[in-house]
């Protein structure tokens, strides 16, 4: 009986605790613990330090959290997000359909291949009939909606 304690004791530091997954508009990745969601900032508690420091991040900066019980919340942003224009501002308004199956809208991040061919995470900033305007590491480009694919992070 004592070994078995002595197993358990043991192997408790390293039994991994579900946790909830902050994600921000640069496509960054926070295992936390959220403690709180106000109108504009949202409180946690990092995975490795669970008793340390209280984190607080805007809204405006996050695209989601994916909690521990499997439900997320996606926060949508409106208005101009801090980008360069990019030719004319004619955009189709927060979301569109171009396909008539996948939906894209304005703070999606997207898969999409650069010049090289590689793929990379970019962050839809504006949406037009036929292309997305999207920011990426390289720069803000006008990618067609067949050649970009929602990121999913799971």
């Amino acid at each position: 009986m004592k070994q078995l304690l002595l197993i358990i004791a043991a192997l408790l530091p390293f039994t991994s605790q579900a946790q909830d997954v902050i994600t921000k508009r640069n496509g960054q990745t926070i295992r936390a613990k959220v403690l709180s969601v106000t109108p504009t900032d949202v409180s946690y508690k990092a995975e490795k330090n669970p008793d340390g420091p209280t984190f607080t991040l805007a809204k405006d900066d996050l695209l989601s959290i994916s909690y521990e019980d499997g439900t997320s919340t996606n926060f949508a942003r409106s208005g101009n997000i801090g980008m360069q224009p990019i030719q004319s501002q004619t955009f189709v308004g927060d979301s569109i359909k171009p396909d008539g199956v996948n939906t894209y809208k304005r703070g999606d991040l997207v898969l999409f291949k650069n010049e090289k061919g590689k793929f990379r995470k970019g962050l839809i900033i504006g949406l037009k009939p036929t292309f997305a305007i999207v920011k990426g590491n390289g720069g803000t480009r006008e990618m067609p909606y067949d050649q970009i694919a929602k990121f999913e992070d799971k």
